[in-house]
């Protein structure tokens, strides 16, 4: 019989679950034509509604001047299986345009009407990449809990005054926090 180290065991139970839980989702990929480049598309939430994945993007120009040359602009979000392998109904808001295919564009009045009854199962600002702000202020588990969802490398390199041994390897995505009575009340990156 042989006999796993505690540490390898726990590393690959942290990587089965990490690969369990990503199984459950899929991305929902909408593409559409638009007048120049400068337009982007962002999906903003998505709905279940009478056996329909409703999916609601926002098109935004990015100010300007632009080629006028037809593009193609793409946007995706995960959703969980289930919900992805349902029919999809594409509503766009802020088209400016007078052409398209493949979605309606709609006010936000008439979106309302339209979800009104289905079950949110995806929003964009719950998806939303934190900043650095805002860790500030969190209990240091709650800071923990936020950057490991995002999958966002961190480490505690001060608590209460005092520094922690670190290591002085440069990394520009991971968030360095210091604590204070168990909050975090800096956080830098590196």
């Amino acid at each position: 019989m042989k006999i796993i180290n505690i540490p390898t065991f726990l590393c690959l139970l942290a990587f089965t679950s990490a690969a369990v839980a990503d199984d459950h989702k899929s991305a929902v990929s909408v593409a559409m034509k638009v007048p120049d480049p400068g337009w982007k598309i962002s999906i903003g939430s998505m709905y279940v509604n009478q056996g329909k994945l409703l999916v609601v993007c926002q098109a935004k120009h990015n100010g300007g001047i632009n080629l006028q040359v037809i593009s193609e602009a793409k946007a995706s979000a995960p959703v969980d299986k289930k919900h992805a392998a349902l029919p999809r109904e594409i509503y766009l808001l802020g088209k400016k345009w007078g052409w398209g295919d493949g979605y309606t564009a709609v006010t936000p009045a008439q979106l309302k009407k339209i979800i009104a009854g289905g079950q949110q199962v995806y929003s964009a600002a719950e998806n939303k990449v934190p900043e650095v702000k805002d860790f500030i202020g969190l209990e240091l588990i709650k800071a923990e809990a936020l950057a490991d969802k995002h999958k966002i490398p961190h480490r505690v390199v001060m608590i209460d005054g005092k520094h922690l041994p670190t290591t002085r390897d440069y990394r520009p995505n991971r968030l360095n926090f210091s604590i204070e009575k168990g909050k975090v009340t800096k956080v830098s990156k590196g």
